[in-house]
C-alpha cells in the first residue's frame, strides 16, 4: 500500500548540482519526501517502503533506470513511472506515427540502403537515432554517407545496445521560443503564460495518453514561422525550468504534480 510518495535527485558526494537545488527545496516545501542518491552509482540507501517514487535528474540510459528502479525496489519503494513507460516515451518510433500531424516531416529508416532516395538535389535532414542526437550543429546530414557517419557517432557515444534502432530523418525548419511541457494521464501539469503554445501541448498530451496509454512525459514545443510545432516527446525526468530562473513556476509545477499523483494513487 503506497503511504507517501518521494522524489529522488542525483547528487555527487551529498551536494545536489545547480539545476537540480532549487526543485529540491521546493518540492520538498510544498509537500513530497526528497531523497538525494549517488548518480554514479545509482544506489539507494534510503528505506523506501511503501513510497511511489519519482525521478527528477538528467537523462538516463534505459539501463540505467533499469538499475535505479531495481535499486528503489530493493527498499521497498515503487517507481511512478515503470522501465517499459520509461522506454516508450523516449522512443521517437513509438510516438511519431501518433503525433505525426503536429510535428516536422520525418522519416524512421531501419534499412539503411534506402536512404539514399531521401537525399535528392542537396536536400538536408536533422538525423538523430531512436532516443537522441548530437544536438543542432553536429546533426545535419546532405548525404547517406553523412546520415550513417552520424548515426554511427551516436552509437559510439553510447555503452549500451539500444533495441529496434535506425536512423532518424527529419525536416529542417527555423525553430524559435522552445518551450517544455509536462503531462501527468494526458493533462498539463504546471504553470504556463503562452495560450497558443499551450493548446498544442494539450491535444499532444491527450493523443499521446489515450493512444499510447503513456501516463507522464515532457512535450516540447516551438514556433516555427506562423504556427508552432511539437519537437519532441521525452520521459518525464528531464526539466529546464531551471533556465528561467522562476521560482513561482517551479512551485506551481511540483503543487501540480502532487496533487495529481496523490488523486491517481488514491492518498
Amino acid at each position: 500500500m503506497i503511504e507517501g510518495i518521494t522524489i529522488i535527485y542525483p547528487a555527487l558526494f551529498n551536494e545536489l548540482s545547480e539545476p537540480w537545488d532549487a526543485e529540491y527545496q521546493i518540492s520538498e516545501t510544498v509537500g513530497f519526501n526528497v531523497y538525494k542518491f549517488e548518480e554514479d552509482t545509482l544506489a539507494i540507501k534510503k528505506d523506501l517502503s511503501n513510497q511511489l517514487v519519482i525521478y527528477r535528474g538528467w537523462m538516463l540510459s534505459v539501463n540505467d533506470y533499469k538499475k535505479l528502479s531495481k535499486n528503489v525496489e530493493s527498499k521497498g519503494g515503487v517507481m511512478f513511472i515503470p522501465v517499459d513507460q520509461f522506454k516508450k516515451a523516449n522512443s521517437f518510433s513509438n510516438w511519431y506515427n501518433v503525433l505525426q500531424r503536429y510535428t516536422m516531416e520525418s522519416y524512421f529508416i531501419r534499412d539503411f540502403d534506402e536512404l539514399d532516395k531521401y537525399f535528392k538535389d542537396g536536400e538536408a535532414f536533422f538525423v538523430k537515432d531512436d532516443l537522441k542526437s548530437l544536438g543542432s550543429k553536429q546533426s545535419i546530414a546532405y548525404s547517406k554517407d553523412e546520415a550513417i557517419s552520424i548515426y554511427n557517432k551516436i552509437q559510439d557515444n553510447r555503452d549500451y545496445v539500444l533495441e529496434n534502432n535506425g536512423i532518424c530523418l527529419r525536416e529542417i525548419i527555423e525553430l524559435d521560443n522552445e518551450e517544455r511541457f509536462f503531462a501527468i494521464d494526458g493533462k498539463i501539469i504546471g504553470t504556463h503564460t503562452d495560450k497558443d503554445r499551450l493548446s498544442l501541448a494539450e491535444k499532444v498530451a491527450k493523443d499521446i495518453y489515450k493512444r499510447l496509454g503513456l501516463m507522464a512525459i515532457s512535450i516540447d514545443i516551438a514556433h516555427s514561422n506562423i504556427k508552432n510545432v511539437l519537437v519532441e516527446v521525452g520521459g518525464f525526468q528531464v526539466s529546464d525550468m531551471d533556465k528561467e530562473g522562476d521560482l513561482v513556476k517551479i512551485e506551481e509545477f511540483y503543487k501540480d504534480l502532487l496533487q495529481s499523483v496523490k488523486e491517481i494513487v488514491g492518498l
